[in-house]
């Protein structure tokens, strides 16, 4: 699958569609028009401290990805489990 260009094999945890994703809410690395939490927080040009539906907007948004990122790990954690448990399986089947 590899050598037919099928699948491509990377280190990233996230795809690159997941991290354009989150690209586009935290900084302006790949879009121009994105959200930029990240930028706005860490380089106070964040909205007016009176204007609670943009900080309850830009919080729902932070916890839907932290959400997002807490399950990725999880589904990574569990399918190398599952890996590992096959390669013990068959490796003691090969014995």
């Amino acid at each position: 699958m590899f050598d037919k260009g099928w699948l491509v094999k990377d280190d990233h945890l996230l795809s690159k569609p997941e991290r354009d994703y989150f690209s586009y809410y935290l900084d302006n690395g790949r879009f121009t028009n994105g959200m930029a939490y990240r930028n706005h927080y860490m380089h106070g040009s964040t909205p007016p401290v009176d204007d609670d539906n943009a900080h309850i907007a830009a919080y729902h948004t932070i916890l839907r990805l932290f959400a997002i990122l807490i399950l990725k790990i999880e589904d990574d954690l569990w399918l190398a489990s599952k890996t590992m448990e096959r390669s013990v399986v068959i490796g003691e089947a090969q014995v």
